[in-house]
This record gives structure tokens, C-alpha cells and sequence, in this order.
């Protein structure tokens, strides 16, 4: 429904243009959109060729808002806004034609999630012959340049990509985002307010990109044309430098402003072809009456006169805008210095090319690009795999890694071949057996270097260098391989000894490596097993990180950030047997031996019964290094479809044999579905299906096989369907079911959008961005060890003669004996401690127990003694009854013996007897 569109202005801004309206209004009228979710604003700045009234008379619901003067580009453009009814705004010059589907392919770029609000147009000339802007370029002096501009259509500027500023001649722009970066700039007046907004944007944290699918035509100075040529130089000698006044950083604007003005002052005495020899103390010949300067001349110098005057006012609008800074310069410039090192400037001739390139190195411009340290930072990628048009795995991994290293460090990726695809930011090093000691050079001079696959083996050299080395383990070749020597015809011997050296490169590479990747938790377990059989896994690395993560990152392979958008037709309507309405089940990598694509076909014999209307397209049928032998499966699956008699009717091999990276977009979102088939096994547990990712960044619901990583994702998320590896019949029914349930088709697209952020290459290259910018040896390896700090250090670099284990043995038993010696010796001191402390205990016993015993003998002494004392007065006693005695006589019963009975207590007078 158009209620679910977004409701667009267009703003056109016109100065005597109505020859040119004749063919850009209807060109609006005819755009594939909801005309009640459109608007076109026309501002006539103060025209006198009848254009207002043309307007009214052949295009009654545009909206005329009528100047009375010629304001300038920038300020009608910024009022038109503010009153436009739309969510978006498209800026359009009065002389451009818009293809019928060009609103539709502008919006689908826009996204919330990815700060995309400003989308860039494909401009061609008004005959549609050559390219008139297919993205922005900037020089250091703020000088916008269009990139590719002036070739073939077919040549450069077809591919997607982010831009520094869109062209103001055709472009689409969130409103809000619009008013809140302040709009265009009203002092510049008209040149360059479309470099100036769109470097704001991207300093204020948006993005602007470039939409080739969005195609329009321009008759290039349409209207500009008209001013006179000096009043246009001006403002671009202005205009530029007060651009970079504004949006660079200081230490930035310190390197940029006295070149840049230098440069200016140059240009006028090139202006006027003046003798600068003549002006010389040495210099004989006269200048005469006085020399007159040209318009040419005197043109960059008023400039400067103009940037001086405006500074006070620029500095206010610099301070908001640095204030509000979300990005480095490093961040932006990094990914748009094509002409920021190498100014499009060779119609001034090669004298001023020398004096510009003299004035860069001496103010060190590059500066600008990179962040603090970065020239410190070099990073060496190594890819054993052709990078170029057509791409496996390993290439575009090494590719993306230099693509997001570049903006902060100073990256070379070396390749195998000669390729065409221009770098972004980074330099591409092709090598060879011819130019080895060059390659040497270049490594020798690198901070790190990494490596994947067979590079240490083919580039032996590497070894011998003292680098830090990252290892990407993303693909487990090893067991890999034995998958692809099991079904080619190879001899039992011959796969033992690839087995063999498979695993002696591989081994290789973990005694190397100061810092792994790989793609999946999976195989970082497979790999931490590995690491810790070559004792990589130690003392030195565990106490470092008990968490292995500063040694082994997990990197998954990534999709771009940008969104995708759909260029043209690839397979609907296009390949032979497919029609425009036919449901394309799409197969988006090659046909390898670890794939299952038999069953696949098996599958689609069953679907094709049902529904006809179902057709399955493989993407590649050969890989894109010639080095690489063919499949033998993939032979098998052709022979396959040829016999159940599917072959060109519902099962379809890309004829090409592999389709160009920039271009898989397009078949991508030409097919409804993405498949992915495998074979049990150890392989599908370890992989990473890199060319099926692209399923998550072009929104295609996923039929898989259990088993891998890829399938253990699609469950967990509700990314698609998951099937039994080998069943075709449940293959058959969950292709029948998401054709036959659009509703749940839709629900599966909604989650994936969701996924998707998280495997962006920005995101998941992170591990190894911030490995970069601090690099270090591992723990168990330093620069004074160049090679294997693995095994080797059990054994002081000497392999393990015989005995030697058991020489590691006794010597671990020995130390384990001294360690219980003295722990008994602890033992025994501990023992006499408390035996000691027990007597001091016992004596104090006896001590108290002695005290008692001589109280005691002391209270017995003393009873002796009241005993004796009551003895002797008993024998006074008797002494004086004796005494006595003798004076009386003797009576038994009275006497003193009956008395003696009485005081002793005694027996009776017979005992006395």
C-alpha cells in the first residue's frame, strides 16, 4: 500500500533553466512512486526566461516558491526544506533527467541502523554515454573532485560504495538528519556546499553512500555555465580551503592551512604568467613601469582576501561542528584519500605537481589520514589465493582485513597475480619468483605480518624474519583436504604424504604465530587442542591469560556494512529456463567435495513434480584460482542432473563458471532462498561457510543441512530451515514449505535483519584491530627467537632423542622427591613443636602436683609437732602423780594408775597387769 511509503520532497532549484525543465519535470511526473507520497517543490531564484509560468501552466500540483533575486544554491535550497511535508528530500538541479526507478533505488541504501542517511545518485551525461559523477573525491585543500568523471559509462562507478558527499545535482537526504547538521552552508553561496555537508555528516557520526543502481543524466554546467568564469574560480578557491577550515581537526588544520595557501598564492602567479626570476636580487632585467595582473591572476588572491574576511565567522561555525565531532579525521579521510595524497591537479602542469608534492611531504599531509602512531603501525597480509574480480574465501577474507585495517594502520596485502581491483586505503604488493628479494625487502620492513593457508611454505623466507605473526586458522585445511583427497583419484600413498605435509604446515604455523584467528567457537576448540599438543598452550601463555583470548581470537567471516541494494536482473528473466516469476533456490559458493549437492538435486526432482515454479541456481562451478583442480563431486552433481533429466529445466549451472565479487550482489537478490548442503562428518563441524554468509546481508531465508556452525545459527536464530544431512525428502519438504508460506517467509527476513549487524566487517574484524594496536610477541616467544618457541623449549631446540622422555620424567620425579622430603621435614619440626609444648604441659602437672604433696607434709609435720607437745605435758603430768605417789599409798582404784586409766583412755586393770 502507498501508506507504507515514505513520504518524499523533491526540491528543484531553477534560474533561467526552462529548456531544461522542458525534460527534468516530466521526468518527476514519471517516477514508479506513489504520486500521493511525493511533493516537488520548484524555488526560481528570481528567473526572467518564463519559467514560472511554463511551470504553472504544464505541471499545475508543483509547488512554486518564487524569489525575487537570484539567492545563491545554498539558502532557497535550505528554506524549501524547512517546509517540506516529506520524511526525505531530494535535492535536484532543474537540468536532470531521473530514470522511472530512481526514487525507489535511492530510498532502499537508507538505514537507521547503519546511520545511512544521505544517498548519492549515478550521474551520466545527457546522452548517457560518459560518467559525470560516480562518487566524491577530496584534495587536502578542501577541493571537491567527482570520481570517474568523464569516462566510459561501462567503466568505472558501478559499484556500491561510500562516498565523502553526495553530488547536490541529484540526491536524497533524511529531513531530520538534513536540519540537524545545520544544512548547507549560506556562505558559500553556491560551490562546494555538497563536499562541505556531506564531510559534516560524516564528522557528526552518518553516512553517506553511492547508489549506481539510482541512474539519472546531467547536462554537466547546465546551469553554473552561466556565471562568469571568474566569479566561479573565486568561489572554488574560497570555498575549498574554508571547507577544510571547518571540518578538519586542529593538528590537522595546522599541517593543511599554510600549504594550502601557499599553493593558492602559486596559482595566481601561474594566472598571470608572470617572470617570478625578475623579482630576484641577483636579477639584471628590469620590470618596467609596473606589471599588470590578469583576472586569472588576481582571482586566487581576492580569494584569499575573501577566506581572511570570513575566518571570525567560520571559526563559530568550526567550534559547533568539532564540538560535536563523532569520527577522526583519520576514520574519514582514510576511506576517501584517493585525491587526498594525490590531487587531481595535472592540467597545472608537472612544475606544480613537484611543488605540491613538495609542500605534502614537508607539512606532512598524510598525517591527516592516519592516527597517532599509525606510521608506526605496518601490517603485512599475505594471500596464497588470487585476489581480483573473481574471489574464494581466503581472498576475500585477506581483502576485507586490509579494507578495515587501512583507515587507522599502514597495510600492504601481497598477492600471487597481477590484479585490477584498485585498493581502498591500502597498497596491493603482487609477488613472484621474480621480484622475491623486493618481497623480502618489503616484509623485512613490516611491524607485523599476517599469514593464512600455505603462505609460510611457499614464502619460506617469512620464517627467518623476527616479526610478529598473526596466523589465520579460519579454514582447518588438514581436514579439509582429506575430504578433497578422498574423492579425487589419488593413491593411498600420495594422500598419506599431502596428509602429511598438510600437517607439518599447519604445525608450522601454531610454533609461529604470536596471535591466531579463526571463525567459530568450534574451531577455536580445534585449534586450542592443537596449541596445547605443541605446547603453545604453556606456563608462560596460561599466566598471561588464563582465558587463551589474548592468544586465539574468534574472527567470523563478515559481510559488508553497506545495505544491500539491487542493481539489475541476473537470473529471472535472464538465464535461459528461469522465468521473471520463477522462485530461485540459490547455491551462493562453489561445489566442493565437502559439499552434498547430490542430494540436493535428489531433492529438487521431488519439488519439481510439485511445483514447477521452483528453480535452483549454483553460483560457481569453478574456482577462481586456476591452481585449484576441479571438483570431482561437482562433475558428479552435473552428471546427476543430466540424468534425472533436470538439467537447464530446474537445475542450473552458472555458466561463467564464477561470478565477479562486486557483482554477486545481484544474483543474491535476484533468488528468493539460499541453500547450503554438506556430508556428515568432522568437516562440516569445523567449517565456516564463508560465501553463504552472504545469505545473512542479502535478507535470504536459509535451507540447510544439520552439523556445522552455519546450521547450528539458522536453529538458534530462526534464520531458516534445518534438515538431516542425506534426507532429500526433508530437503524437498522445507523448499516446498517456504515457497508455499510467504508469512513465514517474511517473519524469517525480519530476524535476519536483526542478525546481520553482528557479522559486519567492521564488527567482527575488531579482536584483530585491537591486537594491531598493541602488538606483542606471545608470552613463551620473543624477537630474539625467530622461529618454533613450541617444543623446542622442553628440550632446549634439540629434537627428542630416545631417553629423553624419561629423562623429563626422572627429573619431574626428582623434584617431586624433594618436594615431599620437605614437606616431612615440615612435618617432623611441626611434630616436635607440639611434643613440646605437651611436656611443658606435663611438668607444670607434676610442678602443682609436688605443691600439694608438700602441703600436705607440712600439715602433717605440724600435727606431729601439737602431738609431741601434748606428749611432753602428759609426761609433766605423770612426773608430778609419781611425785605424788611416793608421798601416798598405793590404790589401785584411786591412785595414779586408775588416773593414768582415765587420761589415756587405756584397757582394763587385768591389760594394765
Amino acid at each position: 500500500m502507498s501508506s507504507q511509503r515514505p513520504l518524499v520532497t523533491l526540491i528543484v532549484l531553477n534560474w533561467n533553466g526552462r529548456e531544461h525543465l522542458e525534460a527534468s519535470l516530466p521526468s518527476l511526473e514519471a517516477l514508479r512512486y506513489p504520486r500521493d507520497r511525493m511533493e516537488v517543490i520548484v524555488v526560481d531564484n528570481g528567473s526572467t526566461d518564463g519559467s514560472v509560468s511554463f511551470i504553472r501552466e504544464n505541471f499545475p500540483r508543483v509547488i512554486v516558491v518564487r524569489k525575487m533575486r537570484n539567492e545563491g544554491y545554498a539558502k532557497p535550497n535550505n528554506e524549501a526544506a524547512k517546509m517540506a511535508g516529506g520524511s526525505y528530500i531530494a535535492f535536484l538541479n532543474n537540468d536532470v533527467r531521473l530514470e522511472p526507478d530512481w526514487l525507489e533505488k535511492m530510498l532502499r541504501p537508507v538505514s537507521a541502523k547503519r546511520k545511512v542517511v544521505c544517498v548519492a545518485s549515478k550521474m551520466l551525461s545527457w546522452d548517457g554515454e560518459r560518467v559525470d559523477y560516480a562518487g566524491g573525491l577530496v584534495n587536502f585543500e578542501g577541493r571537491g573532485f567527482q570520481k570517474a568523471y568523464g569516462e566510459a559509462k561501462d567503466g568505472k562507478g558501478m559499484d556500491y560504495h561510500e562516498t565523502l558527499f553526495p553530488c547536490s545535482g541529484a540526491m536524497l537526504i533524511r529531513k531530520d538528519a538534513f536540519l540537524e547538521a545545520g544544512g548547507f552552508d549560506e556562505d558559500l553561496l553556491w560551490h562546494y556546499v555538497d563536499v562541505d555537508l556531506g564531510w559534516r555528516l560524516w564528522v557528526l557520526g552518518y553516512r553517506v553512500v553511492y547508489c549506481p543502481a539510482a541512474v539519472c543524466y546531467h547536462v554537466h554546467g547546465g546551469t553554473s555555465g552561466s556565471h562568469p568564469g571568474h566569479k566561479k574560480l573565486h568561489l572554488l578557491e574560497r570555498n575549498g580551503i574554508l571547507t577544510a577550515f571547518k571540518n578538519l581537526e586542529d593538528e590537522n588544520l595546522y599541517r593543511v592551512l599554510p600549504a594550502s595557501f601557499l599553493l593558492q598564492a602559486h596559482r595566481a602567479l601561474m594566472g598571470g604568467e608572470i617572470e617570478a626570476d625578475r623579482y630576484d636580487l641577483e636579477s639584471t632585467r628590469p620590470l618596467g613601469d609596473g606589471e599588470v595582473l590578469p583576472v586569472k591572476s588576481a582571482t586566487p588572491l581576492v580569494a584569499l582576501h575573501a577566506i581572511a574576511k570570513a575566518l571570525p565567522q567560520m571559526m563559530e561555525k568550526r567550534k559547533e561542528i568539532q564540538q560535536r565531532r563523532r569520527r577522526t579525521d583519520a576514520e574519514i579521510l582514510s576511506r576517501f584519500g584517493e585525491s587526498w595524497e594525490d590531487p587531481a591537479s595535472g592540467d597545472l602542469g608537472a612544475g606544480y605537481r613537484k611543488i605540491q608534492r613538495e609542500l605534502f611531504r614537508i607539512f606532512d599531509i598524510a598525517g591527516a589520514t592516519r592516527p597517532e602512531g599509525r606510521s608506526a603501525r605496518k601490517i603485512l597480509i599475505v594471500s596464497t589465493d588470487y585476489v581480483g574480480e573473481e574471489m574464494a574465501g581466503p581472498a576475500i577474507r585477506c581483502w576485507e582485513f586490509a579494507r578495515q585495517l587501512a583507515p587507522e594502520f599502514s597495510v600492504t596485502l601481497a598477492v600471487p597475480n597481477q590484479t585490477t581491483l584498485k585498493p581502498e586505503g591500502f597498497r596491493i604488493f603482487s609477488y613472484s619468483d621474480k621480484n622475491q628479494a623486493e618481497f623480502r625487502s618489503l616484509a623485512a620492513e613490516r611491524d607485523v605480518i599476517l599469514v593464512q593457508g600455505w603462505a609460510l611454505y611457499h614464502l619460506s623466507f617469512l620464517k627467518t624474519l623476527r616479526k610478529i605473526f598473526i596466523v589465520d586458522l579460519y579454514c582447518p585445511f588438514p581436514i579439509e583436504n582429506l575430504n578433497t583427497y578422498r574423492y579425487n583419484e589419488m593413491g593411498e600413498e600420495d594422500r598419506r604424504r599431502a596428509h602429511a605435509l598438510n600437517l607439518i604446515i599447519a604445525n608450522e604455523q601454531i610454533l609461529m604465530g604470536d596471535f591466531f584467528l579463526c571463525a567459530n567457537e568450534r574451531q577455536r576448540d580445534y585449534w586450542l587442542g592443537a596449541l596445547s599438543a605443541l605446547n603453545r598452550l604453556n606456563v608462560e601463555t596460561f599466566d598471561h591469560d588464563t582465558s587463551l583470548e589474548k592468544m586465539i581470537a574468534t574472527v567470523p567471516f563478515g559481510i559488508p556494512d553497506t545495505a544491500p541494494v539491487k542493481g539489475r536482473h541476473v537470473i529471472k528473466g535472464q538465464v535461459k529456463g528461469i522465468g521473471p516469476d520463477d522462485k530461485v533456490i540459490l547455491w551462493a559458493g562453489g561445489i566442493f567435495n565437502w559439499f552434498d549437492p547430490e542430494t540436493l538435486i535428489h531433492a529438487m526432482d521431488r519439488v519439481s513434480r510439485k511445483r514447477p515454479d521452483v528453480k535452483l541456481f549454483f553460483l560457481g562451478t569453478r574456482h577462481p584460482n586456476p591452481e585449484v583442480p576441479r571438483m570431482r563431486v561437482q562433475e558428479q552433481a552435473m552428471a546427476l542432473s543430466k540424468e534425472l533429466g533436470l538439467h537447464g529445466r530446474f537445475v542450473f549451472f552458472n555458466e561463467k563458471g564464477y561470478v565477479p565479487y562486486a557483482d554477486r550482489l545481484d544474483y543474491l537478490l535476484d533468488s528468493d532462498f539460499g541453500v547450503s548442503t554438506h556430508r556428515r562428518g568432522v568437516e562440516a563441524r569445523l567449517a565456516s561457510r564463508t560465501r553463504f554468509m552472504d545469505y545473512l546481508w542479502s535478507g535470504l531465508p536459509i535451507i540447510c543441512t544439520e552439523g556445522d556452525a552455519l546450521a547450528e545459527m539458522v536453529d538458534r536464530e530462526g534464520l531458516g530451515l534445518v534438515v538431516p544431512a542425506g534426507d532429500p525428502d526433508a530437503l524437498a519438504t522445507a523448499i516446498v514449505r517456504l515457497v508455499e508460506k510467504p508469512d513465514e517467509v517474511w517473519a524469517i527476513r525480519e530476524k535476519i535483519e536483526k542478525v546481520r549487524e553482528e557479522f559486519v566487517w567492521s564488527k567482527v574484524v575488531a579482536p584483530l584491530r585491537e591486537f594491531c594496536r598493541n602488538p606483542s610477541f606471545a608470552p613463551d616467544k620473543g624477537p630474539e627467537q625467530a622461529v618454533l618457541p613450541g617444543l623446542h623449549r622442553l628440550h632446549r631446540e634439540k629434537p627428542l632423542k630416545e631417553g629423553a622422555v624419561r629423562e623429563i620424567w626422572e627429573k619431574l620425579e626428582t623434584q617431586d622427591q624433594a618436594r615431599r622430603r620437605a614437606e616431612r621435614v615440615a612435618d617432623a619440626r611441626t611434630i616436635q613443636i607440639v611434643s613440646s609444648k605437651q611436656r611443658e604441659t606435663d611438668l607444670a602437672g607434676q610442678v602443682a602436683k609436688k605443691d600439694q604433696q608438700m602441703q600436705s607434709l607440712e600439715a602433717q609435720l605440724q600435727a606431729k609437732h601439737r602431738a609431741m607437745s601434748d606428749m611432753a605435758t602428759h609426761i609433766r603430768n605423770i612426773e608430778a602423780l609419781l611425785e605424788e605417789e611416793r608421798e601416798t599409798p598405793v590404790d589401785h582404784g584411786n591412785g595414779w594408775l586408775g588416773k593414768i586409766r582415765q587420761w589415756m583412755g587405756k584397757g582394763s586393770a587385768e591389760e594394765e597387769s
